[in-house]
């Protein structure tokens, strides 16, 4: 199909995407099996996520994403580009406790949005959706949770959730102008609330914000610009294409590797731990993923480690980057 090629393209150019995640295992090495995806989510190429979040409208890139660059390489070959999609947010007015939907809102907890038939769409929110947003921001949310973009393999489905912590199934938190404000150090962009990323880079310096660390044969920092201008367009695996090379570097949410491995990092409210990896500085950084890596082993420890479990060699990134692993 046309769209399996160009959804590999674009996963292969933005490196985080879980959409070929879920045929790795952990990095941290998890035994467990990727967890199933909820029966209702999307089954729809995950490059067209960020228009269900936001509407091919907006403009700005989300800090530390590649996705101008990934709008340019889903073209490759003979594929033709996919339709504009309608804008989901196509009407005034504030979505606290409600849904941007086309040109009308859905009302929080008893409606859903979703994309059928060329069109956004309000309807119950127990029904049977291929596709849909139970919220587009945290206002929609009862307390303790926020709204969330699942970590669901090639699909986008926004929910309530946890921010962090066991039961989150929360890799973006979502939000809206005017709704609930995104946590200390993020900013709402393009429907996400995202970091302005800095990678430590060459003599541990830190890249401009929003610049990716390129580590293989050269070594120095690249902004989306300059990395689409190279003849690989990001595309070659044996070179790291980093958004963050430390923890800290995502200041305050966490470093991720890619389902293709640790050649690609990206910054996250949270990484999916069954399909990628967590970049760390110290195993405090490491603690949250013992019940999935040691699933109840009373004697299981975990390590911040340089040697990752990985197919990856350790040469695409630099020598002071570690991931979470399960210790031996």
């Amino acid at each position: 199909m046309k769209w399996v090629s160009r959804a590999i393209a674009w996963v292969a150019a933005r490196g985080w995407v879980a959409a070929l995640g879920a045929c790795s295992q952990g990095a941290g090495g998890a035994s467990e099996p990727p967890k199933e995806a909820t029966p209702t989510k999307i089954v729809i190429p995950s490059a067209e996520a960020s228009e269900l979040r936001a509407g091919p409208s907006a403009q700005a890139t989300p800090s530390g994403s590649a996705t101008s660059l990934a709008e340019e390489v889903s073209s490759v070959g003979e594929d033709a580009p996919f339709p504009p999609m309608a804008p989901r947010r196509d009407a005034e007015g504030s979505t606290v406790r409600r849904i941007a939907c086309g040109k009308t809102f859905c009302a929080a907890g008893a409606e859903a949005c979703t994309f059928v038939s060329g069109g956004w769409q309000c309807v119950p929110s127990t029904a049977e959706m291929t596709n849909g947003l139970q919220c587009d921001d945290g206002t929609d949310c009862e307390a303790g949770k926020t709204c969330c973009a699942s970590f669901a393999s090639a699909a986008f489905w926004a929910a309530c959730s946890k921010r962090r912590g066991a039961g989150s199934d929360c890799s973006d938190e979502l939000c809206e102008e005017g709704g609930a404000p995104c946590p200390a150090g993020t900013a709402c962009v393009e429907g996400s609330c995202r970091v302005e990323t800095t990678p430590t880079c060459v003599g541990k310096k830190r890249c401009a914000k929003d610049s990716y660390c390129l580590w293989g044969k050269e070594r120095k920092c690249l902004t989306q610009e300059e990395l689409r201008a190279r003849p690989s367009a990001g595309l070659d695996l044996e070179e790291g294409v980093l958004a963050c090379t430390r923890a800290s570097d995502c200041n305050g949410q966490r470093c991720c590797t890619s389902g293709l491995g640790i050649s690609r990092t990206f910054c996250s409210n949270e990484c999916d731990a069954y399909n990628s990896g967590v970049i760390c500085d110290t195993v405090a950084d490491c603690a949250h993923l013992k019940p999935v890596y040691c699933m109840g082993e009373e004697s299981c420890r975990l390590a911040c480690s340089r040697d990752p479990a990985s197919d990856q060699p350790p040469t695409v990134t630099p020598p002071w980057t570690k991931v979470c692993v399960k210790a031996p």
